[in-house]
This record gives structure tokens, sequence and C-alpha cells, in this order.
């Protein structure tokens, strides 16, 4: 694929006029949040830090050239574990620290292969959740912004949770945690020991920051039960503190506790502090992959049934969601699988926690959309807060037995509790943001399988026989580029809008950062890494930051809504801020297929599911059965009418392209097409029902401003 290599130099120019390599050590980026975006970022630090004068990779490096060959002063180092930072909210003892893995990539002096002289420039990042991570960048303390990072002191022995020495841009191992690093960072890890440690400047995040509060103000509530109101709060009357939602896995004493917040302009709803206001840098957009222990089966499902239309109205019957919600039958012939096949076998549902971004997108792209306002994967759940009803916490095989068929939902808490349930449980079907680690740890083996949504493949047929997981091979240079599919365009249905589950990635900033060398040279690095590495999403990136550049061959958006949330505390209600929607710039047309998407920083307001738009600007196959005429119309020509199949785009790019009917190639005329109307030049003589099919470009997206709809 063509990446915009030029993006990534001007930032790093920018940063060796801008940096001077110091005395005193600097946290560049403290990141929290999605799990799917832990790999990328480590590895665009680790090629962030080796662009600053001097610094080259280590003296114990396997490259044929290092720091001390090449005469630099710095190195870059790096060190990865699981469970070694805490994001720590001290706004209140209510709030419990948030455990995760930890990277950290640091430059120190070339000559000492420990990494502890001369610490200088250090980034790292937790990961936790995308709602973890929001909040935790807009937590506001009555002193300094954000909430802060403890890293568990001593820190445990390197683990190498990227990969293979060779993913890394200096082709290294991790090494250990040098003290002279974690104690600038910080080792508070309880709001008693927490003070003046790194507060997060980042939130990694797979939903938008309003869809990250809408999902705390529902997670929170305590009226009545109701699928909007899901009553996990701690104190009644209070809406700040939440009661812990609790793993159903086995063994599992994970848990998700909803705390809330403001969103930049307002208010902190704890400390009444004002939130500082922020951005979002767009990252890229990832598709939300089903996967199933089918038990080596001799045949197995293979399709999901969702009943979405993904144009904004009315569908049915919703299939997968009424799988999810336990309604219907929990085995292999329940109708969302369309599965005629033999054996038979029990199906148990796992789902996410309601503050997750990954349950989130899912929600509202699948269980919870327009037209079927009235279901939820959350489904004769009960909170376990102020609410009066018996709690169902955790969602386990007791509590969470479907209607019949033998098979039964539970809870899991994080991505990797999603995959270890799918590869634990005969039949367990689960869900998660697409990433080649996620899925390689089923190593494409024959118990387990992935399924298309209505047909569609997530990752676009790059799967083994039987719809197996793909994965990277251990050890090699490149891993899982975007060079495993056709022509190098990864993710092609995703790309194209028929994949209906997924969301762009983004990391949330405050405005006034400006740090050459912090959140936005970062987010570069990481995007332009990500095709030639571990091609884990379609990266976003544009020659301008995100607004009116060139992108990487996104051709579809989810349009935007007005969130009712308000910002932050306030009374009566009527006075608050909320957000208004606002699909963000167009860029240009890309390099990679023509196509063009809407983001960047100007966008505002919620997309969980939101309607998706597109695509935009690329050559899409339309095909279907159209009606006819011999009859000829004066200025226009010879009139073709969509009977069934995809209908027309009305798009002026169309006019003067071919169509062919019934085998026959027809020109289309110089006339503006509509949905289901346009001309030829030659006459097709008067049929009905006759096959057609294209290859025509489609219209370039346009900011339509504010857009109301939400699934």
């Amino acid at each position: 694929m063509t990446r915009i290599k030029s993006l990534l130099a001007g930032v790093v120019a920018s940063a060796i006029v801008a940096v001077v390599p110091a005395t005193a050590q600097t946290v560049h980026v403290a990141g929290a949040g999605s799990s799917a975006q832990f790999l990328s970022a480590a590895i665009g630090a680790d090629t962030l830090a080796l662009s600053l004068p001097n610094v080259g990779v280590p003296t114990y490096s396997s490259n044929s050239s290092n720091c001390n060959t090449n005469g630099d002063t710095l190195a870059s180092y790096h060190y990865s574990a699981k469970n070694q930072a805490y994001i720590v909210d001290v706004r209140s003892s209510n709030i419990n620290p948030e455990e995760g893995n930890l990277w950290v990539v640091w430059t120190a002096d070339c000559s000492d292969p420990t990494g502890a002289t001369g610490v200088q420039d250090i980034w790292l990042d937790v990961s936790v959740d995308s709602t973890v991570g929001v909040r935790a960048l807009h937590a506001q303390e009555t002193s300094g912004a954000g909430a802060q990072v403890g890293i568990v002191a001593p820190p445990v022995g390197p683990a190498n949770l990227i990969g293979a020495n060779a993913i890394w841009p200096d082709n290294s191992g991790d090494i250990a945690l040098p003290a002279n690093v974690y104690n600038v960072i910080g080792t508070g890890i309880t709001n008693t020991t927490a003070g003046s440690d790194v507060h997060v400047n980042v939130g990694l995040t797979d939903i938008r920051p309003e869809d990250a509060l809408v999902a705390t103000t529902r997670t929170l509530c305590n009226g009545n039960a109701s699928l909007s109101c899901l009553g996990y709060r701690l104190i009644q009357g209070n809406a700040n503190y939440g009661v812990s939602i609790l793993s159903g896995q086995t063994g599992s004493t994970a848990k998700a506790t909803p705390e809330n917040f403001s969103l930049g302009g307002g208010d902190d709803p704890i400390t009444g502090e004002a939130v500082p206001a922020t951005t979002t840098i767009p990252i890229g957009a990832a598709p939300i992959v089903f996967g199933l222990n089918n038990n080596g089966a001799a045949s197995y499902p293979t399709n999901l049934i969702s009943g979405v239309r993904g144009n904004g109205s009315s569908g049915g019957p919703y299939l997968l969601a009424n799988l999810f919600d336990g309604t219907t039958i929990c085995d292999t012939t329940n109708p969302a699988f369309g599965f005629s096949g033999t054996p038979t076998f029990s199906i148990n549902p796992i789902l996410r926690e309601p503050l997750s971004g990954t349950m989130n997108t899912t929600e509202f792209s699948l269980f919870r959309t327009t037209g079927n306002t009235s279901d939820s994967q959350e489904m004769g759940i009960s909170g376990a807060g102020a609410r009066s009803e018996a709690p169902t916490n955790p969602v386990n095989s007791t509590t969470g037995v479907c209607s019949a068929g033998g098979g039964y939902r539970s809870r899991a808490i994080g991505t990797g509790e999603v995959t270890a349930g799918i590869d634990s449980i005969a039949g367990g079907l689960g869900y998660f943001f697409w990433s080649f680690s996620n899925g390689g740890k089923f190593k494409g083996g024959a118990n387990y399988n992935y399924l298309t949504i209505d047909g569609v493949d997530p990752l676009g047929g790059i799967g083994g026989a039987g719809q197996t997981f793909p994965y990277c091979p251990t050890g090699t240079a490149t891993n899982c580029p975007a060079s495993l599919w056709p022509n190098n365009i990864s993710y092609p249905t995703l790309r194209n809008g028929t994949y209906g589950a997924w969301s762009i990635y983004r990391w949330v900033v405050y405005t006034s950062n400006t740090d050459p060398v912090g959140p936005a040279a970062l987010a570069a690095a990481a995007q332009n890494a990500i095709d030639t590495t571990v091609a884990d999403y379609v990266p976003f990136y544009t020659a301008t930051g995100g607004i009116g550049g060139v992108s990487d061959g996104l051709s579809v958006y989810h349009s935007h809504f007005k969130d009712t949330v308000p910002l932050g505390s306030c009374s009566p209600v009527a006075t608050c801020k909320s957000v208004t929607g606002v699909n963000g710039a167009a860029t240009s047309a890309n390099a990679t297929n023509g196509g063009n998407t809407l983001g960047g920083g100007d966008e505002a307001g919620g997309d969980v599911g939101g309607v998706i738009e597109g695509p935009f600007g690329i050559a899409e196959a339309f095909s279907g059965t159209v009606t006819t005429s011999a009859t000829h119309t004066n200025n226009k020509g010879y009139k073709v009418t969509w009977t069934a199949g995809q209908k027309f785009l009305a798009n002026a790019a169309w006019e003067g392209q071919s169509i062919t009917i019934d085998s026959v190639v027809y020109t289309i005329a110089n006339v503006l097409p509509t949905t289901t109307t346009l001309y030829v030049t030659t006459s097709p003589g008067t049929a009905t029902g006759q096959s057609y099919s294209a290859t025509l470009p489609t219209a370039l997206a346009k900011t339509p401003g504010t857009l109301n709809k939400k699934r």
C-alpha cells in the first residue's frame, strides 16, 4: 500500500528543529485506554525515539548498525509486561485504581546497555479500556489535570508483550525497566499514595469520547429497570460512583467500574474543576470480529444474520440480537446462524461489560439499532447497585441461562477474557476488535473459526479454510503487513462499508498540547508503521493532521449525532451543555483507491453504530436487475429503471461510464442518475427483470453538518 512517508518526515523534521535532547527526563506521552491500539502505539513510540537527534539502536541490538558504530550518543530502549501499572483517579476514595498492561519506550545513554544512565525522553501506555482511557484524560483533580499513572515498584522483568525483536524498529528485545525511568513516571498505585505522579495526557479509545460518556451515564443510571438504565450505581441519589461489574468467567476476579466524568469544556462532576478543551486525533478503522469455539465439529456455523439494514431504517427480524439477549435458543439451530448442518451443539454467548468500547460499538451496530431500540445484549440482566431488583452480577452459567438450547450467557471483562473464553468454552461465541494478536491466540486451529455477518467477511477473505483465524508467523520482520491482501489493500469490506460492525480508533488529547514529539507526532508514527508491520487496522493518516488532507483508503464513515448527555454537573439540567454532532471535514481522494472520508479534529458528537455512509470516491461493483425501455426521451436517452439488487447512486461521475445489461455493454448518458433511474445512449429494448452489472465510481464524501440519526 502507498504510505504517505513525507508526513512522518515532516513531523520528524519539526521535532529535530524544536527538540534538543534535554538533561532532565521528559514524559511526552502517558497514554491509557484501548488494548487494540497497544501494539501499534508502542511501535510508533520506538520509531519516534529513533527519529530524534543522536538517537540510534542499542549497542546490543542485532541490527548491523547500532548507536556505537553510528556515533550516536543516545539509544532507544523499551519495556513491556502484564499488569505492571495502574490508572489512579484520585478525585475520590470511592474510585478504585484500574490495573493494566504496560509498555515504556525511553532514550538514554548509548554506552549503558541497561538504559539507566542519562534518561531523557519517555513515552508510555497502559492498556485498560476505552472508557477508562477517556475518563482518565478528563478526570480533573483539584491540582493537576487527568488521572495519574502508577508503576508497580519494582516492576517484574520484561515480558516482550509487543512480540519478537523484529517487530520493533530497533530490532531489539525488551530490557528491565530502570528505577531512573519508573520513578520519573511515579509509583503510587492506590488513592492514598498517588500524588505527583505523571498525569494521563492521551486517552486511546475505540469510540468517540461523547459515546464513552453516554456508556458511563447509561451504566450508572439507577432508575427503573430498562435497557437505557443499567443500574450499577453505588450510592442512591449520587450519579458519580458505580458498583463494579464483575466477570462471569471461571476463576476470574476481573471487574469494571463506572465512574462519572465530564468532557472538555464542562466542569468535573466530582471536583467542580473546569475540564480543559480536548480534541481527537483519528488513528484508523478496525472491524469487530465474532469468534466461535466449534470444538472441532465436522461442520459448524460460519455466518451470522443480523437483520440490520445499515441505512438508518427499520429492519429485522433481529436474529443476532435475539441470540445475544438470551431470548432465543442457544444452540446451532438458532435462526441467527442460518445453519442446517450437523452435528448441532450448544452455543454460549460471551458478553462484554457495558463500559467497553468494543461492547458499545457492537451494541449500537448490531444489537440496539435504529428500528430495534427495545433490544440489547443487556436484556434480562439487572445491575448490582442502588436499584431494587435482584442483581445479575456476575453473569455466568448460573445466572445467564438462555431460554432453551442448553447454552448460557456469561460476562467477560476485557478482550483477553473474551478470547480466553472462546478458547476454553466449547460453543463459546464472543466478539472483539480485530488485531492479529487477538486472532493469533487461535493460531488457525480447526477448533475455532470467525463468522461473517450477513455474508460479509470482516477480514476480506484472508482466513484459512472454514474461516479459521489468520495469524502472524513468529519472528518474521514484517509479520502481518497489508501485503496479505490483494493489491496491498487491507480490510476491503470495511473500506467500502459493506461490513456493518466497525469503529474509528481515536486518541483524545488536550488541545493545548503542542509537544513536537508528543501525542500528535506519536499518532503519526504509529499509523505510518502499521501497514508494513502488523496491519491491525486501516490507518486514517492524512497530510494535514486529519483535516482536508489525503486519507489512506477509508471511503466510509459513521454519521455523528447530537449527544443528549450534558457536560459535567449542573442544575437545572436545562442549563447543561451538550455536544452537537459534526461529521468532520472531508479528506481529499486518497492514492490507494481514490476514496475519501470524513473526520479529523473538528468532528464531534456520537457515532457508535451511527448510520454507515459511503463508500465515497472509489470504483464499486454494482449489480441487480432493471427494466429497460426502447423509447427515446428527448435530451436524455433510453430509460433504465432499477427493480432489485443494488440501487444506483445520484452521482454525476457515472455519466459517460459503462453499464452491462444482459451481457451487452451500454454507455450511461450525460444525465444525472437518481437511485432508481438512469439513461443510456443506445436502445436496450424493452424488457423487465434484466440483470445489470457495472463498476462505477462513487461520490466523494461531503461534510453534511449535524446528523441526528442514531441506531
